[in-house]
């Protein structure tokens, strides 16, 4: 419909209307509608009661409004008048006059200009306007605008009011999250589905009334599915509902949407630190809500712990599996015998695993067992993936084993989620939520629980002491029973000779190369490098003690094989000092590689976050000492110490019998002072 030319004989009301409506005309061009008060006399083109026409636009107003203006004119506060209806285009006002129109602006209105472009705005003529916004940053510009007390009108010339309230209730159903409610502007209300769907439109503007308009600012709800009045959030878009609360004032949600205490049951036998507890607490909001969990907090702050308390809470029918590399079954039953006592636990390894598995409790296997044996691997409560990031290549066969698991809730531990780059994830959350998009950091947050030991020293004592049980590869265990079965066949005459052959034992646990055989690997240096490979590049730095120079040798020689930076001291280290300056001083070096005998004592390396035992020693005062090198006066932060224990060796026994008979070792090196009987040295080779 063609627009109509304004002439005397039309009532103001028939004006108004026309003008509203965007169809009146002045001399064959469109008008603008704006309602401030009319400019100066001398520029009016036309006008009478109530409207004045000037450089093509139209101007309403009543006696009041005039009056209220009279203020505004004197002070010359700034007014937006967009020139389109998605508020793109747009001229500024300073007062009763358009920015671009005044030749030598003042100090003050030039800080209006100023203002208007520190938004999305920039200066850009196109036909009548003389500003421009990228369309995905009009919302939020006019919103700032309109929050420090800029007046800002629609292309029609209707006042732009903000958003100043909400009435929203969230739900959760199996599949979705259910948002309604109602969305106040000044004393309007449009319900939610109106406004988000004016978002998903592309449309700015929800008009009120005849004389005002509501910016439309709910991005986070966009592209949400609308049925029956309600939006429908789904579940993997957990980050919607995350920027939802963080933002609505006014909102109402199920409990369930809320993180609560999820204390775990008598069943579990240990203690949690503040931050473990919240670990549980999360892992629980997630599994009560259908979705999946990856916990990354950085190693040895107990990630095994935390899922071993939320697995106390859960109440199930199926059975729970737990993958892991090889290297940490054995650790893994240990902690599951010390924590859940009464829980049923098979270890699917090795050459005599059953061919159906347990229809209850927790099922460990490793990465490589699932590869071959992944049709015995039929439906599970809960998927457990220890050290998750094995899976990171999507076309690994441990990727494509893992992602055709069924389980009703999936779970990703590592310390390590980003080896190079963000979407080193992806293959993770294919496996935690396929449906899930992983553009961008935002949508994968809820998801991920990361705590670094700065961030909970609060909560951790000053020194938190672990033990790692390593269990050893077949090749290096045939080995050791091999040596344990001829030091049996022996008589020994004297402690000495006792003392002989358990070291020997205790060098083959270290690493076979140690005794001479150099074809046969270490199960414990494989598990040591896994933990400094997740430590390098996190700005922490750690001490790895041994009692044997080779072994030290054996470190060092995989460290250089990665290009890692460390310091080295043994008892051949001239110039101490300088070795301990290096390492606390330079941020490149994270390792420092210490003998017992030359370092155990009187060194200051204050500047590490861990401490890793890596052979055991006969005493306990000793390996204090050694943690002690790092957990020292003037140091802010806790101290992690590692100690790696070989399962079913000698190592263990030496464990076992320090906690019983702790009393008795009085000495490390000096074997005669080391108060032993000859029973207690032969049941070590039992």
């Amino acid at each position: 419909m063609a627009n109509i030319e304004i002439n005397e004989d039309m009532s103001p009301e028939e004006i108004k209307t026309l003008a509203l409506s965007g169809k009146l005309s002045w001399k064959g061009k469109k008008l603008y509608f704006n309602p401030f008060i009319p400019p100066k006399k001398e520029n009016i083109e036309f006008s009478f009661p109530g409207f004045a026409i000037c450089h093509g636009t139209l101007y309403y107003y009543t006696p009041e409004e005039e009056e209220e203006k009279v203020v505004a004119k004197e002070e010359g506060l700034p007014s937006l008048v967009l020139k389109d209806r998605h508020g793109a285009f747009a001229d500024l006002w300073v007062g009763d006059v358009a920015f671009h129109e005044i030749s030598r602006p003042s100090e003050g209105e030039r800080g209006w200009e100023k203002d208007l472009l520190e938004t999305g705005f920039m200066r850009k003529i196109v036909d009548s306007s003389h500003y421009y916004c990228p369309m995905d940053k009009v919302a939020k510009s006019i919103s700032f605008l309109l929050e420090i007390g800029w007046e800002v009108r629609d292309h029609r010339g209707r006042r732009v009011v903000k958003q100043s309230g909400e009435e929203i209730d969230c739900s959760m159903e199996r599949e979705v999250f259910i948002v309604k409610g109602r969305v106040k502007y000044s004393e309007h209300e449009i319900d939610l589905t109106k406004v988000v769907g004016a978002f998903n439109r592309r449309e700015r503007f929800i008009e009120l009334d005849v004389g005002h308009v509501a910016l439309v600012d709910f991005e986070h709800l966009g592209n949400e599915e609308m049925v029956d009045g309600a939006i429908r959030v789904k579940k993997s878009h957990l980050a919607v509902m995350d920027e939802l609360f963080a933002t609505a004032l006014n909102i109402k949600r199920d409990p369930a949407m809320r993180i609560g205490a999820a204390l775990p049951t008598a069943d579990f036998k240990g203690i949690l630190h503040p931050y473990q507890q919240e670990g549980v607490n999360w892992l629980s909001f997630l599994y009560t809500a259908g979705l999946s969990a990856l916990l990354a907090d950085e190693m040895g702050l107990g990630k095994t712990i935390q899922v071993l308390a939320f697995i106390s809470t859960l109440k199930i029918d199926l059975p729970i599996l737990i993958v892991m590399p090889t290297s940490l079954l054995f650790n893994w039953r240990r902690e599951i015998e010390k924590f859940l006592p009464g829980i049923e636990c098979y270890t699917h390894s090795g050459p005599e695993r059953l061919k159906e598995l347990p229809s209850k409790g927790i099922i460990l296997t490793s990465y490589a067992i699932l590869r071959t044996d992944f049709l015995v691997f039929k439906e599970f409560s809960l998927i457990v993936l220890d050290e998750a990031q094995t899976i990171k290549n999507p076309d690994s066969q441990a990727a494509k084993c893992a992602y055709g698991l069924k389980g009703d809730f999936r779970l990703c531990m590592t310390g390590t989620p980003i080896e190079n780059k963000f979407l080193d994830m992806e293959s993770l959350f294919r496996f935690l939520l396929p449906e899930l998009t992983i553009d961008t950091p935002k949508r994968v947050r809820p998801f991920i629980l990361r705590r670094k030991k700065k961030d909970v020293a609060k909560d951790l004592p000053p020194k938190y002491e672990q033990t790692i049980y390593v269990e050893m590869g077949d090749v290096q265990k045939q080995m050791y029973d091999e040596w344990l079965v001829q030091t049996r066949a022996r008589n020994f005459e004297n402690k000495i000779e006792i003392f002989e052959a358990i070291l020997r034992l205790r060098q083959i646990c270290c690493h076979p190369h140690l005794v001479g055989e150099t074809e046969v690997g270490s199960a414990k240096l494989e598990r040591l490098m896994e933990d400094l490979e997740e430590i390098s590049g996190q700005g922490n730095k750690v001490l790895v003690f041994s009692q044997f120079t080779k072994m030290l040798g054996l470190i060092k020689t995989e460290i250089e094989k990665r290009g890692w930076h460390y310091v080295y001291l043994d008892g051949r280290t001239k110039d101490r000092e300088a070795v301990v300056e290096q390492f606390q001083e330079d941020k490149e070096i994270f390792i420092f590689l210490i003998s017992l005998k030359a370092g155990g004592v009187g060194l200051n390396l204050s500047a590490a976050d861990y401490v890793f035992i890596y052979d055991p020693w006969w005493n306990e005062a000793a390996e204090n000492q050694a943690i002690d090198r790092a957990h020292r006066l003037g140091r802010s932060g806790s101290v992690i110490a590692r100690r790696y224990v070989t399962a079913l060796s000698i190592e263990e026994k030496i464990m076992g019998l320090k906690e019983n008979k702790a009393k008795l070792f009085t000495d490390v090196l000096e074997f005669e002072q080391v108060n032993l009987s000859l029973e207690d040295l032969y049941s070590f080779l039992s």
